[in-house]
């Protein structure tokens, strides 16, 4: 057995034989009382079991059966594959995402050049129609042409909105200094203003006519209905973009995943 000697701190190999008796050190001759070894107690004998007629010990002894050790190798498989099985990918994690910033420097632009597309579509077909009256007829007629209606429609939104949009883009390019820097962020609403009153009326037109039997709507009608509105929501950002400038407010973004 392994003691440390308490004299000198020595680690010393001493036989179970002493344990109990004074030793001395080795090394220092000190000496000093060997441990001595615990005791194990030892376990109680069982009685022995009385001997039983052989014919009891048949029945109470049946032979053992090999069907729970087949059955347990089996399970023991089982779990073994499923322990090392991967975990499943998801299947809808996205694979790429795309972050767009609305920026003003872009924004100012889709105003003015929507109007200008909406300019080339007034002299195009805003009402036509075909009739059958023993030969054929077919009415076409620009915007200007037109109803009242149409008319108040190009005026307001080409004749004043247009130059506005146009004026908001130079300020913002630069090239135009307002007396008052304040009317910039007045400018897209009074365009929107402008635009959006005529623009519910032909809208309104353009959407009784898909139900008549004679459809009267030309194609400068269907285009230049839809170039106004992105005109429209061009102005809406425009206004709003400026407000979050005035307020130190970062540029939104949009997150676009597929």
């Amino acid at each position: 057995m392994e003691v440390i000697c308490p004299n000198c701190q020595k680690k010393l190999n001493l036989q179970e034989q002493v344990g109990g008796q004074q030793v001395s050190c080795p090394m220092c001759q000190g000496k000093f009382q060997a441990p001595t070894l615990p005791t194990i107690p030892s376990l109680p004998t069982m009685p022995p079991l009385a001997p039983q007629p052989p014919g009891i010990a048949a029945r109470s002894m049946p032979a053992p059966s090999p069907a729970p050790e087949l059955y347990a190798e089996t399970v023991h498989s089982e779990v073994s594959d499923l322990a090392y099985e991967p975990a499943p990918v998801a299947a809808d994690a996205p694979a790429q995402e795309c972050i767009c910033t609305l920026k003003p420097s872009v924004i100012v632009w889709i105003a003015p050049v929507s109007l200008t597309l909406l300019l080339i579509f007034s002299f195009f077909a805003w009402i036509q129609a075909d009739f059958n009256l023993g030969r054929d007829l077919t009415l076409k007629a620009m915007l200007w042409q037109s109803g009242w209606e149409y008319v108040l429609f190009g005026v307001l939104a080409i004749g004043l909105a247009w130059p506005l949009s146009i004026l908001a883009l130079a300020v913002s390019l630069g090239v135009v200094r307002l007396p008052d820097p304040s009317l910039r962020k007045w400018i897209p609403v009074l365009c929107l203003g402008l635009i959006l009153v005529p623009w519910a009326i032909l809208a309104g037109h353009y959407a009784s006519a898909q139900f008549q039997s004679i459809n009267f709507t030309g194609l400068g009608m269907k285009l230049g209905l839809r170039v106004a509105f992105l005109a429209m929501v061009g102005l809406a950002l425009d206004a709003w973009l400026v407000r979050r400038a005035e307020a130190n407010l970062p540029w939104p973004q949009v997150t676009l995943r597929w």
